[in-house]
């Protein structure tokens, strides 16, 4: 691998994943490019067999697998700070250790970046994989395009982390990014703050190309609480912006991010939560039928719930007989 020719850094964090950790550094490696690229893999002292595969990968691949084995357990944020201050690349592709690429993904977005130099980030679309079934079903029907700072607010977020190139100039070498987080460390959601500081420099360009797989049920998405930490961060995200985006963008996307927890909780059955969201997101700004909807049943939350179990038994049956043969 040529230093002058390193174009792009593929950025690997990893923690107690070796059910998933080798097909991920696979699909890395096997990627055609006519560029070099290195895969820096971060692991956050995994205690089952994660370490030994990704040593494993780094004797088979010397000159482009680099290891980098935190001695404790440092949490994921510094995990992912750790791993991509080192990349060397123009360009940082991360990964999550539960997710993988498809072919040609490194080439793609490097291109588009190439392309578009206005740019400070590339994503795509990604199908979903529950144990070893794909779903071939995109999680955001995004048009193709670059995406500004106000559409972020407004949609965030419309694509994985997984999918993200940046422009390793453009994140300001992380730092700044990482000072200005509004994110308390060891709390669990890092993806939109970063996200929203590289969008300050510059538009995403989306392709509505798939080019990766996005593990479901797996990482610290599930953790209980992990929506309740989502709905204070990202409201906090959102008044970090009040800077720059005007006030009635920050009060919709406000009304928008509380509309759709409200109704995640109710899907879950916490119909208290599901009621307390929704009256939030009125008050902040009524904008559309679903939300005035999902305020009008929060005086009935239980009849609400009934509703929308029996819509998603609907769903799953329409796509089952889609599957059929």
């Amino acid at each position: 691998m040529s230093k002058e020719n390193l174009k792009v850094s593929v950025c690997v964090v990893t923690y107690n994943q070796e059910k998933f950790i080798r097909q991920c550094l696979q699909s890395v490696v096997e990627q055609e490019t006519d560029f070099d690229f290195e895969v820096i893999v971060g692991d956050d002292c995994s205690t089952d067999g994660t370490r030994e595969i990704i040593q494993e990968f780094a004797e088979k691949y010397p000159c482009m697998v680099k290891p980098v084995f935190q001695e404790k357990n440092i949490g994921p944020t510094p995990n992912y700070f750790s791993v991509h201050s080192l990349a060397k690349g123009e360009y940082i592709a991360h990964l999550d250790g539960d997710d993988y690429m498809l072919p040609s993904k490194l080439q793609v977005q490097k291109e588009v970046l190439d392309k578009n130099p206005d740019c400070a980030m590339c994503t795509h679309n990604m199908l979903f994989s529950e144990g070893s079934q794909e779903i071939n079903e995109r999680w955001y029907k995004i048009a193709e395009g670059k995406k500004d700072l106000n559409f972020f607010a407004l949609n965030m977020p419309f694509f994985f982390h997984s999918s993200i190139m940046y422009v390793k100039d453009k994140a300001k070498l992380l730092k700044d990014i990482k000072e200005g987080m509004h994110i308390k460390e060891g709390m669990l959601v890092l993806d939109v703050e970063l996200e929203a500081g590289l969008l300050r420099n510059g538009p995403d360009y989306h392709l509505a190309r798939t080019l990766g797989v996005y593990r479901v049920c797996v990482g610290i998405s599930t953790q209980n609480n992990f929506k309740d930490v989502s709905i204070k961060n990202n409201l906090m995200l959102l008044d970090s912006l009040k800077d720059i985006l005007k006030i009635g963008v920050i009060e919709k996307a406000r009304a928008k991010k509380l509309a759709e927890f409200s109704y995640q909780y109710l899907i879950e059955g916490e119909l208290d939560k599901y009621r307390s969201n929704i009256r939030s997101s009125v008050a902040s700004k009524v904008y559309g039928v679903q939300q005035i909807l999902l305020y009008i049943f929060s005086s009935l939350p239980k009849i609400a719930y009934m509703l929308v179990q029996f819509r998603i038994g609907i769903k799953w049956l329409l796509n089952k007989a889609r599957l059929l043969p």
